[in-house]
């Protein structure tokens, strides 16, 4: 019998520059198969000089999006010296309200441009 349980990773922001003060939205996912027990997991690297936060919005018909009430930001002030070794990159867990599509929302704040590559690993 086979044990392994799936893995799915998808590019989320592929070296996006995001001006401070602004915002950009990711493309909605389906996570139809995802288990309501799921782990969710996001890559960030952020090469620009400017700090991101990085939010999630849920959805269950892919048209009417929410930030729900509980929910809290998956980073928040990450500059490229805030990873491991003061690095760019690090890896954060999070843990989603149930539904059926999620998307990212990235702004840039600190006076300068983020350059963000963000990946999202799902179990």
């Amino acid at each position: 019998m086979d044990m392994r349980i799936e893995l799915r990773t998808i590019r989320v922001f592929d070296t996006e520059t995001i001006a401070n003060g602004s915002s950009s939205t990711s493309q909605g996912i389906d996570l139809y198969g995802v288990r309501n027990w799921g782990l969710f997991s996001m890559q960030v690297k952020n090469s620009g000089d400017g700090s991101l936060q990085l939010q999630y919005e849920s959805s269950n018909d892919n048209v009417t999006w929410v930030t729900p009430t509980i929910a809290t930001d998956i980073c928040t002030s990450f500059t490229k010296t805030s990873g491991p070794g003061s690095g760019s990159t690090d890896m954060f867990t999070f843990s989603p309200v149930f539904g059926r599509y999620i998307r990212f929302k990235a702004t840039a704040s600190g006076g300068a441009s983020v350059i963000l590559l963000a990946t999202l690993a799902i179990q």
